[in-house]
């Protein structure tokens, strides 16, 4: 076989289904569904699909709960075709011409809508596919389409290939997945979430499907299946041990927490530590369109502290001009990855604003040391301005966390009345907080970029990939704030 082409993913998992269908494939904690079953299923629906006019080397999007979801890729991998999640990333008037909908909503229509309810399940699982699957992939077919953070502006979307998520999977027992069993609790539509679940296809494991937002479910999953290690973004790591505080319980088979997305608070870390008897706390630094770029895979303190460059990436810092900067000196960091991609998909503004040359500049600033570890300093687009005084807000963040009865904190520009950018700070605080003591500590800290509004929100605005959207902090408190002030 050429080095070009791996095997379809739908032959592991039919291969495991064959070897072992009463093995769980995907397991809810309420709802397992074993591979038997699911292989049924997926082949009917691949039938369905088929019959619906899906052809090899077609987009269809998906708009499903997520066990459905799974079921539908692996189907579109039996077709050669690709998923595209719906969510709120593509407006119905800017639908390719002619592409399908594949959707458990009655309201939501489209030019070709395929309505997936029980009735069409069940005719499903009786159907037999009449062809064969693709039985193989070229490395550069997409295997799914993402979307970026949108932490920046709108989503946009990246066709994520299939020696992308190869590159992103390998050597799964000594890397980001290892964990014997993990849960993950990033959604599958993002694409560490759906490397998640393309790992365990390939390694005939379980995948354990967490409810992303419902941290009382991962604690109870977390117990079900004996995990010994659980990934995510900081905010759905906070979530959760907030919730065993709560409680007054502990996860004690948890051995590794991994985070990805953004720093994770060291008051947080100490927290996590204590509830899971000395867990060590790894970190993944990457993106949607660059992987997985650099590594920690130790314990530390310090939420600046990304670890060692992968195998499959290169790393520059580089000064505004492009130019590369020694190690030690903080500059726009820059990377290449196997398999990455080279452009955002219809936008070429976009993708020629964010690749060059080869180069992926994901906006973040850092520095690489003598030894070629990877620090963070920062991100480009994040660094709050006000009247011209600047400010890295996790600094802010992390700051106010430090309060116990702080559960979340994003800092953020607001514009007051008379139009002046001010620097802002938004909570959620458990009762008894102490408002203004709260700001008299900050001032003392502060001798720049102190906060002269602070309110109460009752959740910080997160995308999927847990990263603050300090954006619509921006938008809803300028001028008239629509949420209790605490300090002002």
């Amino acid at each position: 076989m050429s080095s070009t082409k791996i095997p379809s993913p739908y032959l592991a998992f039919r291969n495991a289904a064959v070897r072992h269908p009463d093995d769980a494939f995907v397991h809810t904690g309420a709802l397992r569904i074993g591979r038997a079953a699911a292989l049924r299923s997926v082949d009917g629906i691949a039938a369905k699909l088929r019959a619906q006019g899906v052809r090899a080397g077609d987009l269809v999007a998906l708009e499903l709960p997520a066990t459905l979801d799974l079921l539908f890729t692996l189907a579109l991998w039996h077709e050669g075709a690709t998923g595209v999640p719906v969510a709120a990333h593509i407006p119905g008037d800017s639908i390719p011409t002619g592409i399908l909908l594949v959707t458990a909503s009655n309201t939501r229509r489209w030019e070709r809508t395929l309505i997936v309810d029980a009735e069409l399940l069940r005719r499903a699982e009786a159907r037999v596919a009449s062809n064969d699957p693709v039985i193989e992939f070229n490395r550069d077919f997409p295997a799914r389409i993402h979307f970026s953070s949108g932490t920046t502006g709108c989503p946009k979307a990246i066709a994520t290939s299939f020696g992308a998520l190869d590159t992103l999977t390998a050597d799964p027992d000594t890397t980001w997945l290892r964990g014997a069993p993990f849960l993950m609790m990033m959604p599958p539509g993002s694409l560490f979430g759906f490397a998640a679940f393309y790992a365990s296809v390939r390694s005939e494991n379980t995948f354990w499907l967490v409810n992303p937002g419902d941290p009382d479910h991962t604690i109870e999953l977390a117990r079900q299946s004996g995990a010994t290690a659980l990934k995510g973004s900081p905010a759905q790591v906070a979530s959760v041990l907030e919730k065993l505080e709560e409680r007054g319980e502990r996860l004690p088979l948890l051995d590794t927490v991994f985070t990805a997305g953004a720093a994770l608070s060291p008051i947080v870390a100490a927290r996590m530590r204590a509830v899971a008897d000395g867990c060590e706390l790894h970190v993944a630094y990457g993106s949607t369109e660059g992987l997985l770029v650099s590594a920690r895979y130790r314990d530390s303190s310090d939420p600046t502290d990304l670890g060692e460059v992968s195998p499959t990436a290169r790393i520059e810092i580089v000064d505004a001009a492009d130019s590369v900067l020694a190690p030690g000196v903080v500059g726009r960091i820059r990377y290449q990855n196997t398999h990455m991609a080279t452009e955002y998909l219809n936008d070429p503004e976009a993708s020629a604003a964010a690749f060059t040359d080869g180069w992926y500049y994901p906006g973040d600033l850092g520095m690489l040391t003598v030894d070629g570890k990877l620090v963070l300093a920062g991100r480009e687009s994040e660094v709050l301005n006000a009247d011209g005084v600047k400010l890295d807000p996790t600094v802010l963040d992390h700051r106010a966390l430090e309060d116990p009865l702080v559960r979340d904190a994003a800092g953020f520009v607001y514009r007051d009345r008379g139009g002046v950018s001010r620097f802002g700070l938004a909570l959620v605080s458990r009762e008894g907080f102490d408002a203004d003591g709260f700001a008299r500590s900050l001032n003392e800290d502060f001798s720049h970029g102190l906060p002269t509004l602070i309110v109460r929100v009752e959740q910080i605005p997160r995308n999927g990939g847990g990263k603050v959207l300090r954006r619509e902090l921006t938008a809803r408190f300028s001028e008239s704030p629509t949420a209790p002030i605490l300090h002002a």
